[in-house]
């Protein structure tokens, strides 16, 4: 399993839960450069409600916590996505693109949130 993976690799998962009703997902790891924000998943019907909100404010309690940057991976084309996070203070740090196979390569921008 994946997860499984990246769960021996100190990555951190947690469901997000409101009124006893699994609404979502998220995962960070913390480095020693900064809060690695690897899931952010809100199910369908509960988007638009705030909850996003509330995760990156724990988000960033956890980034002043640990004294470190957040930084997050998304797909170019994921623009709403891209406005979320600049909206919330993210700014594009790089962009990366990572060859998949067969010809076909996964373009992702990096965004950093001090």
């Amino acid at each position: 399993m994946y997860y499984r993976t990246e769960i021996d690799a100190d990555v951190n998962y947690y469901a997000l839960v409101l009124d006893n009703q699994y609404v979502g997902y998220t995962a960070y790891k913390v480095t020693p450069d900064y809060l690695y924000l690897s899931k952010i998943y809100i199910t369908s019907e509960y988007r638009n409600k705030g909850l996003m909100r509330e995760v990156f404010a724990w988000f960033d309690e956890l980034s002043e916590k640990y004294g470190v940057k957040q930084h997050l991976r998304v797909n170019q084309g994921n623009t709403q996505a891209i406005s979320v996070y600049q909206y919330l203070g993210f700014v594009l740090l790089t962009e990366e693109i990572t060859d998949i196979g067969d010809g076909y390569q996964m373009v992702d921008y990096v965004f950093e949130k001090e």
